[in-house]
């Protein structure tokens, strides 16, 4: 028996240390929190397998350091525009589009809706300062009520004291143990959170890009008939927007193709390309 415990131990141990050199249990802590639901804690980054990860001192998944400066594009998202543990950060689409010529910084976070994305801007309007553009990266689900902080498994607030143990817990049974009341993400009319973007950021150019996921791209439908703008966003501010929906432009050219897709909604990092690519030609290098 003791034999059994010594190997038992020693399993554990290589194990740990397995699991701490990988680098499964290396990703970013949040803060959670009723404005943004959670976001990543600022000044941090780290190593998941062989993709490096960083966030910098606004809690961008960027490796610049935000500086003021009315050039600067920010784009914003959920997981799409994040990129996830498959991306190294170079392979992530803010990092492809960036340039010394024109910055390009991205706030994003897995499962964050358009209003967790808009309580970010309206909340940081002293620290961003003015900017030049804000591009939305959306899908149809976007447009749903905020999402709050409900899991240490898939945002954790703190590093854990066994990195094998967090690995199990994440992938075999989460801890996902539900919102605290003071945490919940207040809801409010979509219009009202636009109201007050355009109003903090009067100087800056407003994109929506409609990205769809696979089974819409591969259905051929158009997300701006998809989705009911008029319903959820007063007239006098769609003309304020611009829209760019990507999903007739996959659908009718070459530009886009199903191996884009790692899953239902996630481009791969070739995918990342081409949509930076995209990106770059209609938004960036024309206006």
């Amino acid at each position: 028996m003791k034999r059994i415990m010594v190997l038992f131990c020693t399993l554990v141990l290589v194990f740990e240390a397995l699991v701490r050199f990988a680098g499964l249990a290396d990703v970013p802590l949040r803060t959670a929190n009723s404005i943004t639901g959670y976001i990543p804690n600022p000044n941090q980054s780290g190593r998941f397998l062989l993709n490096d990860w960083v966030i910098n001192n606004l809690s961008m998944i960027s490796p610049e350091k935000y500086v003021k400066n009315i050039k600067n594009v920010i784009l914003s998202g959920d997981s799409v525009v994040f990129g996830g543990n498959p991306f190294a950060q170079k392979d992530r689409l803010g990092s492809v589009l960036n340039t010394k010529e024109q910055p390009v910084y991205s706030i994003a976070d897995g499962s964050w809706s358009l209003k967790n994305q808009l309580n970010y801007f309206n909340t940081m309007v002293d620290r961003l300062g003015r900017i030049d553009k804000i591009i939305f990266v959306l899908n149809s689900g976007d447009f749903s009520v905020p999402s709050s902080w409900s899991c240490e498994s898939y945002h954790p607030t703190a590093a854990p004291l066994s990195h094998l143990y967090f690995v199990i817990r994440k992938y075999i049974y989460p801890d996902c143990s539900g919102t605290p009341n003071e945490i919940i993400v207040k809801d409010y009319a979509l219009t009202d959170g636009l109201t007050a973007l355009l109003r903090n950021y009067s100087g800056a150019k407003i994109y929506f890009i409609l990205y769809p996921n696979k089974a819409q791209y591969m259905n051929k439908v158009v997300l701006s008939e998809f989705i009911d703008f008029s319903s959820i966003i007063d007239v006098g501010l769609q003309n304020s927007i611009n829209v760019v929906d990507l999903s007739p432009m996959f659908a009718n050219s070459n530009t886009w193709m199903e191996q884009f897709y790692q899953d239902g909604i996630h481009p791969t990092k070739e995918g990342v390309k081409v949509l930076a690519g995209i990106i770059r030609e209609l938004i960036l290098d024309s206006n």
